[in-house]
């Protein structure tokens, strides 16, 4: 790995681990303390506070644990509902292969994000229903990819030996399919977390997600907005932790895409 690779690790696991003890120091990060209202980033302050003197750093670290669990959750649902879609398509073929792709083409036909904006806005504000929304758009790409991945594996000689010799199918899937399907599916998932980090701040940015006085990067931007003429330093914190976590995320899937790239040509070579 090269430095920029570990950099970009490093700011993933600090994120994460910003979520991880986000609900131990919410109770902190929500104090008001209106002596040090729009307070610029100092020594005691390392971003500021905002317009009731809370501290924004302390809210950066507990948006963290919203956005990154939200997401997680987002990709672990949609990988899961995606791979056994498409698999289950390509490897049925037939009437099903046909049905499920125009499942798939009729979700595709809507512009995703303004989708799952739609959706979040019959079901109300709140994180359950943010999660359902971008669900509902994330396991197409999951289950295109798959499909395309397996019906490419499926043709391959040891698949045809072993339905020759009578493997059962549920066994070829297991030992012989799915680990080759995995790997790209495996890229997709890091380029779709990113996806869901800012899918997720722009409809908090919306009001959709969680509400005040829970933090999350995208309901600070919004109230961050309210005062961008006076206070423009309540926008730094939030903007740049969705930006490292997405950055080193896309930087990641990128390496990880050329690897598996890689180690693919290696296997195939004559």
């Amino acid at each position: 790995m090269r430095n920029r690779d570990w950099v970009c690790l490093t700011v993933i696991l600090a994120w994460l681990s910003g979520a991880a003890v986000a609900p131990l120091i919410l109770p902190t990060a929500n104090t008001v303390d209106l002596t040090r209202m729009f307070a610029r980033p100092q020594w005691a302050l390392w971003l500021g506070a905002d317009d009731l003197g809370r501290a924004i750093a302390l809210r950066v670290i507990s948006g963290a644990g919203v956005s990154c669990p939200v997401a997680l959750v987002v990709v672990a649902i949609s990988f899961s509902v995606g791979s056994v879609f498409g698999i289950t398509c390509a490897w049925c073929g037939g009437r099903l292969d046909f049905i499920g792709m125009r499942v798939m083409d009729a979700c595709l036909a809507f512009p995703g994000i303004l989708l799952a904006i739609a959706l979040a806005g019959i079901m109300g504000p709140g994180l359950g229903n943010v999660v359902i929304a971008l669900c509902s758009i994330g396991w197409v790409g999951f289950a295109r990819l798959a499909r395309a991945q397996t019906l490419s594996v499926k043709r391959r000689e040891h698949v045809l030996v072993a339905e020759a010799m009578g493997v059962r199918p549920g066994h070829i899937l297991m030992r012989h399919v799915w680990p080759l399907v995995l790997a790209p599916l495996l890229v997709e998932a890091s380029f779709a977390f990113a996806s869901a980090i800012a899918a997720e701040a722009g409809m908090s940015f919306l009001g959709l997600g969680v509400q005040p006085p829970t933090p999350s990067w995208g309901s600070m931007l919004r109230e961050a907005a309210q005062f961008l003429l006076i206070a423009p330093h309540l926008m730094l914190g939030p903007a740049l932790a969705i930006v490292s976590l997405v950055l080193s995320v896309q930087i990641l899937g990128e390496r990880l895409r050329a690897y598996l790239q890689f180690e693919h040509r290696e296997t195939v070579r004559p």
